[in-house]
């Protein structure tokens, strides 16, 4: 048996995600207030499993983008901040 040939073969995910579940990120939703926001924030948790946060803002010249995932206590799980390049074009 030739490991090396074994090693480059495809893996193929034997449990693919059903084609009628929902796509995700597939609803943005951006809140005028946030009193709003909040309220929306608080129902995403309560019928999603993970919810996503995401942020991008300009600061000295540069833009920068940040997502973070909290769990059930609002404690961060997980985050990232990426510096996505100059504010000029």
């Amino acid at each position: 048996m030739d490991i090396d040939r074994l090693n480059k073969l495809e893996i193929i995910d034997p449990h693919p995600l059903p084609p009628w579940r929902k796509e995700a990120f597939a609803e943005i939703e951006l809140e005028p207030d946030r009193d709003t926001a909040r309220e929306r924030a608080a129902s995403a948790k309560d019928t999603s499993d993970i919810v996503v946060y995401s942020d991008a803002s300009g600061r000295e010249g540069h833009l920068g983008a940040a997502i973070v995932t909290l769990n059930d206590n609002d404690q961060v799980t997980d985050s990232q901040q990426v510096q996505v390049g100059s504010i000029e074009r």
